[in-house]
């Protein structure tokens, strides 16, 4: 994670310290079952994939999470993600 530094280098770490620890608490990696024979492997292949912390949706990997619902649990990012995601928005739009 690269820092962005203010004008004067004034950093409130506690803060930043705080926020990605609460970040990390709500992606949780969960396993994904492959519903048919794909690249994780046959038909009920389990791996590790995560979860959405908005939708409960379980992803394949974290590129995928990232597309699917704009969240990626290697990038800490906009709190609000943690409550809507964008897959829940697109469906929103959908109905």
């Amino acid at each position: 994670m690269h820092e962005q530094l203010d004008l004067f280098d004034i950093r409130d770490r506690d803060a930043e310290t705080e926020a990605l620890q609460a970040w990390k608490a709500r992606m949780l990696p969960a396993d994904w079952v492959a519903p048919y024979d794909c690249m994780a492997g046959t038909a009920g292949t389990v791996v590790q994939g995560w979860k959405c912390p908005a939708c409960g949706t379980i992803e394949i990997n974290g590129l995928i999470l990232s597309i699917n619902h704009g969240i990626d649990p290697d990038i800490p990012g906009r709190e609000d993600f943690l409550e809507r995601c964008t897959s829940m928005d697109l469906r929103k739009v959908a109905a």
